[in-house]
């Protein structure tokens, strides 16, 4: 690989421990934004939250053990699931609370959210943030006493606004306010085991605090390290937060998550599966859960996510992805919006 005289000889057997679809996409990055993250990956190393996660997901995948880097894949069923849903403007005003609500039970164990139920929204906020943290942009990471580390925001807005792809006009500042301070009391908890006496149960919440100051337009807002590593840490590429900002429907972001998490570029299958997986409301009539589906699909193969095959003819859907290394070299030289230092 050509790049890798770029590489740091400290950074090197960091960048060693990943697999080569890792490191190919990792080469991809401009030279600043990958020496960035292989930084972040080697101090992560030594982070308990990530020994914690490789414990967990040797648990579920048990001998694929591998170094966790903020562009790495989780195992596939947590990358399928979320606490996000797209809900409407009505549901936005009055949150209803979820307690224990089970999100993911499979043979390795079970993924619950406790906590208000959170929108698009709030993902769109939480992948911006992770984006500009990721740059090192007004961003510090603190040691906890349980020598972990802490990674914090401290800065303006406008960052935030820029990467989602927003303007600063009317209440912008006090919705992305609002969605940190949900997301504060927004709970995970993955129980990994099914035998009692040997179960490992591992309980976060997305935000660990946070802090608005009028006065100075100052905004510092910690996400929880633990949080990171078990569930967003490895559904995060540059090119995620980039395309999710050219799409306007929370239904083809949801969607999009759901079809960027497998492995195979083709799945066919039952629509209510994929409408379970993504969140919509199962209480609806068919003809409009296939409306709203087929409106994704739509947005993504406008988007190139998905090829114009793509279709759902009865209760059958078939997704057809573009290939990823297509995409990721078509995409490989542009860049997410610098936040304002």
């Amino acid at each position: 690989m050509s790049n890798l005289h770029n590489i740091p000889s400290e950074l090197l057997e960091t960048f060693e421990s990943l697999n080569t679809e890792e490191q190919e996409s990792l080469l991809k990055l401009p030279s600043d934004m990958r020496l960035t993250m292989l930084r972040i990956a080697n101090k992560e190393r030594r982070d308990p939250a990530v020994q914690t996660a490789s414990r967990m997901r040797n648990a579920i995948e048990p001998g694929h053990e591998q170094l966790v880097l903020p562009m790495a894949p989780l195992p596939t069923d947590l990358a399928r699931v979320s606490p996000f849903f797209p809900l409407a403007k009505k549901d936005m005003t009055k949150r209803e609370y979820l307690r224990k609500e089970v999100i993911a039970d499979h043979a390795w164990g079970k993924l619950e959210y406790s906590g208000p139920k959170l929108s698009i929204y709030e993902e769109d906020v939480l992948l911006a943030l992770i984006s500009i943290m990721q740059k090192g942009v007004n961003t510090r990471v603190d040691p906890t006493a349980d020598g972990g580390q802490t990674y914090t925001y401290q800065g303006p807005i406008s960052p935030i606004i820029e990467v989602m792809g927003l303007s600063e006009a009317g209440e912008i500042y006090a919705k992305i306010i609002r969605s940190l301070e949900l997301m504060t009391g927004a709970v995970m908890t993955m129980t990994v085991g099914k035998k009692k006496g040997e179960r490992l149960q591992q309980f976060s919440s997305i935000m660990s605090g946070g802090l608005w100051d009028e006065k100075t337009r100052t905004l510092t807002v910690s996400i929880n390290s633990y949080f990171l590593q078990m569930y967003i840490t490895g559904s995060i590429t540059w090119l995620d937060v980039r395309l999710r900002t050219r799409l306007t429907s929370t239904n083809a972001k949801a969607l999009y998550r759901f079809v960027a998490s497998h492995r195979d570029d083709e799945w066919r299958g039952d629509m209510m599966h994929v409408a379970a997986a993504i969140n919509l409301d199962l209480t609806l009539p068919k003809f409009k859960i296939r409306e709203r589906l087929r409106g994704a699909i739509s947005d993504l193969v406008d988007e190139s996510v998905l090829k114009p095959e793509s279709n759902l003819k009865g209760d059958i859907l078939t997704l057809i992805r573009v290939a990823r290394s297509r995409r990721m070299t078509d995409d490989s030289n542009k860049r997410l919006p610098a936040g304002r230092s």
